[in-house]
């Protein structure tokens, strides 16, 4: 929702595809917003999705999704092919506490390789006093991940 209006601002000349698993929430609408009913948790439905794009390529796919551990692997997994080369793939909102996995996935050195990544940038989230009292993290981050 909010996300989906700030870079429809932000990129006014873009195409902006969002991927969610319901979209009950969202009150944008515009012709430039394709929405995309997607489960993160199902790599049937992130292959259908990428099938449905035609190999098409992105320069930009942020994951704000489930923010669990297997989620953010196999949507990588899936989806870090799409992304152009020079483009950004970026998680939001891990954490050691309950993403330890992704973070360990994402600093071995052989899926750098493997995924083609040029550089990966972790950044400590602003929001983490908010959701440490509801998540019980100590600090949450981002991370940019450039092909």
């Amino acid at each position: 929702g909010a996300s989906t209006a700030a870079f429809y601002f932000f990129f006014p000349k873009s195409k902006i595809y969002t991927l969610d698993i319901n979209y009950q929430r969202n009150n944008i609408f515009s012709k430039r917003i394709k929405n995309n009913i997607v489960d993160q948790s199902s790599e049937k439905s992130l292959n259908k999705f990428k099938k449905k794009m035609k190999n098409k390529k992105f320069d930009l796919l942020i994951d704000d999704g489930s923010h669990i551990d297997e989620h953010i692997i196999l949507t990588f997994k899936n989806l870090i092919s799409e992304i152009k080369k020079g483009g950004c793939y970026i998680i939001e909102d891990v954490s050691k506490e309950l993403t330890p996995n992704a973070i360990k996935f994402l600093k071995d050195k052989s899926n750098l390789k493997k995924y083609n990544i040029k550089k990966i940038m972790t950044y400590k989230s602003e929001e983490g006093a908010d959701l440490i009292r509801r998540d019980g993290t100590s600090q949450n981050y981002i991370i940019f991940i450039q092909k």
